[in-house]
């Protein structure tokens, strides 16, 4: 997977916003107009691993799984593909839908 800005589709229990995600040496950094995320991933082949921590920035913040913009973390596994990824996760919220996420790569590192 190449270092890069990455346009993310995700939805759970609802559908988000999408957002851009930047892939950078093993880190990713991005936002949506709610919640921030931080993290790190990894890959072994077509095999991506990662790490998030997601938190809201605006009053009122719901995210995806219908809760408010408290801080939370996802633990995530999909496969890379040639321009993006796939990624899928279990809800913070038991019981609840899987979150699955669509990147695209819209602009390579550096720019």
């Amino acid at each position: 997977m190449k270092d890069g800005f990455y346009k993310v589709a995700f939805h759970a229990l609802q559908p988000g916003s999408g957002g851009v995600v930047v892939v950078r040496d093993g880190q990713v950094q991005g936002a949506d107009p709610q919640f921030l995320y931080s993290g790190s991933l990894s890959q072994s082949g077509e095999i991506l691993s990662a790490s998030l921590i997601i938190a809201g920035y605006v009053t009122g913040a719901t995210s995806v799984f219908g809760t408010g913009g408290n801080k939370f973390q996802l633990q995530l596994t999909g496969k890379a593909s040639g321009a993006g990824f796939q990624l899928s996760g279990n809800s913070p919220v038991p019981g609840q839908p899987p979150i699955q996420i669509h990147g695209t790569l819209i602009a390579a590192l550096p720019l």
